[in-house]
């Protein structure tokens, strides 16, 4: 220990009613901020269970007068209101430890003793270290030695091995951020990848001895899994519609082709796969990998445009259909009706098609198809609305 500079006190006073400055400026910037609360509210919940329980404090705590600070929530708005009134606590402790400190001088019983002589120059080491190292004043016995120590952000394990020196053999330093962080898997359950930062923040904004790439790294481990459920699960409605009129339309044209055969007692699909159930298949393959034809006098935008139209408009008429209770893409209340209205899209895309061919037989062929289409759409909707205006009424 050595004397306080003359103002010391009356600096670190001065320091205390700025820093209040700063705290009641920060909670009318940022504590009723609605964009804030929209990040940290709901964020890494932390149940009262799981809390820690200070046992522990400083020595002279009892003699001060300060009150703890908690919240009944344990996300991390509340770890922030907590933060910043432990900060005015803390404040109100400093206030009260410097007003207790005694007058007058005192001795100075740590004496450094360098031998100056040797090396009349101190490199950055000897200035960082050894000159600030006080004198031991105790000798360290061979044996490993352990002990903990209050620290502002948690509890400093020091570790020591004596050799009946005075200075350790060896010592390793644990500081709290490791322990701190052991609480993060249970904070991230649940949560989105981007809320990794508001936890790391509310946990400690400065962890030095961290690498914050291992913190990223622990939480993407934890996740990694879960993201990828995620995604399998939200691309499953999408696919399963997809799979199923595919593999309905592959069955329809092979029963056509079988049925057709047998009325007209002729040979059919039996090549591609048992009893030719491949053949549509393979014909679509074949189809795939055929040159796109395309008139040289029509459209080539309306002829390529209206098939595309036409079937993706007949595949999303699937995204309200329920095929279970959570099977379903789009869980609208409007479902019906927009399944109607997506579906009667398809007779434009036939028309267009026609229309951009340029050929009067293939314009012919398209307007039949369009009301052959229409025709069965027409009762098909007068059915479906008149049950879906009863169920409304």
């Amino acid at each position: 220990a050595a004397d306080l500079p003359h103002g010391w006190i009356d600096k670190c006073l001065d320091f205390c009613d700025y820093f209040l400055t700063g705290i009641a400026e920060y909670q009318k910037l940022i504590t009723r901020n609605p964009i804030f609360l929209e990040r940290v509210e709901g964020v890494g919940i932390i149940g009262g269970e799981e809390a820690i329980n200070w046992v522990d404090h400083y020595e002279c705590y009892d003699e001060f007068d300060w009150e703890v600070q908690w919240q009944k929530e344990g996300d991390s708005l509340a770890r922030y209101l907590v933060r910043i009134s432990e900060m005015t606590e803390s404040i109100k402790i400093i206030q009260q430890a410097l007003e207790g400190i005694p007058g007058g001088p005192y001795e100075n019983l740590e004496i450094r003793r360098f031998d100056r002589v040797k090396d009349t120059v101190w490199n950055e080491f000897d200035y960082r270290f050894i000159s600030k190292k006080p004198s031991p004043t105790f000798e360290l016995s061979k044996q490993e030695l352990y002990a903990r120590v209050e620290a502002p952000k948690g509890e400093l394990g020091i570790f020591l091995i004596g050799d009946k020196g005075v200075f350790p053999w060896r010592y390793k330093i644990r500081p709290p951020g490791f322990i701190n962080l052991q609480i993060l898997p249970q904070l991230v359950k649940r949560m989105k990848l981007a809320d990794i930062m508001t936890i790391l923040g509310s946990i400690d904004i400065i962890m030095g001895e961290v690498d914050q790439v291992q913190a990223i790294n622990s939480f993407s481990r934890l996740e990694s899994l879960k993201e990828v459920y995620g995604i399998i699960w939200m691309l499953i409605p999408i696919f399963t519609p997809v799979l199923g009129i595919t593999i309905g339309v592959l069955v329809i044209v092979w029963l056509e082709r079988e049925i057709s055969a047998g009325i007209q007692q002729r040979i059919g699909p039996e090549y591609a796969g048992p009893l030719g159930i491949l053949q549509a298949l393979a014909d679509g393959t074949k189809l795939l990998f055929k040159e796109n034809l395309l008139p040289s006098r029509g459209d080539t935008r309306l002829f390529s445009i209206g098939p595309s139209i036409a079937v993706i408009s007949i595949l999303l008429s699937y995204l309200v259909i329920p095929f279970s209770n959570h099977l379903v893409l789009a869980d609208l209340s409007i479902g019906v009706f927009l399944w109607i209205a997506i579906s009667s899209i398809a007779p434009v895309g036939l028309l267009m098609s026609g229309y951009g061919s340029n050929n009067k037989y293939s314009f012919l062929g398209g307007l039949r198809a369009a009301a052959q289409s229409i025709s069965y759409e027409i009762p098909l909707t007068l059915c479906v609305l008149s049950i879906s205006l009863r169920v409304i009424r």
